[in-house]
Order: C-alpha cells, then structure tokens, then sequence
C-alpha cells in the first residue's frame, strides 16, 4: 500500500497531494487493495504469535505481539528454518 501512495504522488494524482489517501477519496479497487494488505499483515501477525506459543519462547511472542515489525523477520527465519530442514527427494 506505501508502494501504491509513493506511485500516486510522482505520478501527480491530486489526491495524494497532502501525502495521504483518506477512505473517502479511494476508488473500490484501492478500498479493497488496502483491506487486503491490512488482513494479511493481521493474519501473518497471528500466525507468528500461534507458532511462537506452540514451539519457542513464550518471550518472543510478547515481544512480536508488542512491536509487530518484527513477524516479519520470525516469519522469514521459520520460512527459512523449515525450508533448510527438508531432504532432498
């Protein structure tokens, strides 16, 4: 969505000229781009706090749970984790 508002502003659409986007000035399409990315980033957000319970430290989970920034990097580190621990076939 940040990606989206940055292409907004140098394409030159007037209603991002206050560098913002209210509800009221987005189309449909970028209602529902915008509800997409906030869906997943809450999903993602879950996702990492559920797998912090159930297989590491209690800590950690706090810790995602308070500053969320940070999924993303758990997320990659299971990502990776889990990836390098399959065999080859």
């Amino acid at each position: 969505m940040w990606g989206y508002l940055v292409f907004l502003s140098y394409v030159g659409d007037p209603r991002v000229a206050d560098s913002g986007l209210d509800g009221s000035e987005m189309h449909l399409l970028e209602l529902l781009l915008l509800s997409i990315s906030l869906f997943s980033l809450f999903y993602l957000w879950g996702c990492s706090l559920i797998h912090c319970f159930k297989y590491k430290s209690k800590f950690i989970a706090v810790f995602i749970g308070f500053i969320w920034p940070l999924t993303y990097l758990y997320t990659l580190y299971m990502l990776v984790t889990t990836w390098c621990k399959r065999s080859a076939r």
